[in-house]
């Protein structure tokens, strides 16, 4: 006989079966809320700051708010296309700003906004950091300081002389 929701939890003890896995999952196993009181918003995982991370005009857009908090779309398109173009600003082309224009509007500036990373107003354009920025910041500057350091590796010279005196 089947048993109905309610009365088949209660047949369980308490605990309900989920309809694929078949796993046994108690009321209380369930997901602890930690959003921080302050802000209304959960703690970033470190999955989602290494996903907002791994691309390099997205690490652009967070240094150049590092220094400017608050910044309009075209403004900080501009900058950052100077910087992957290895020009000035003043001589970028229409096609290489708009590249990057773009590229900020479809996808970076979402993935930003769900990361909680910075706040992006559509209607005026604006680009503002947020509290979480400094997270990002923080992770992004552990990262880059290791690849800033000198390698003795790959600056090895050979203090030894090798010729035919030596053998």
């Amino acid at each position: 006989m089947r048993l109905g929701g309610v009365l088949r939890s209660a047949a369980l003890g308490g605990r309900r079966r989920h309809p694929r896995s078949g796993v046994h999952a108690t009321p209380c196993a369930r997901r602890h809320d930690d959003t921080d009181a302050e802000s209304g918003r959960r703690p970033v995982s470190i999955d989602r700051i290494l996903h907002v991370l791994r691309n390099q005009r997205r690490r652009r857009v967070l240094v150049y708010l590092s220094s400017n908090s608050a910044t309009t779309r075209s403004d900080l398109a501009e900058h950052v296309a100077a910087l992957e173009n290895g020009v000035s600003v003043a001589d970028l082309t229409t096609t290489q700003r708009k590249r990057v224009y773009v590229s900020l509007h479809r996808s970076h500036h979402p993935t930003f906004d769900e990361a909680g990373a910075l706040v992006y107003d559509s209607d005026r354009g604006a680009v503002e950091s947020t509290p979480q920025t400094a997270v990002f910041l923080t992770y992004l500057d552990r990262v880059r300081a290791p690849l800033d350091a000198p390698s003795r590796r790959r600056h090895h010279v050979p203090t030894s002389r090798v010729g035919p005196e030596t053998f």
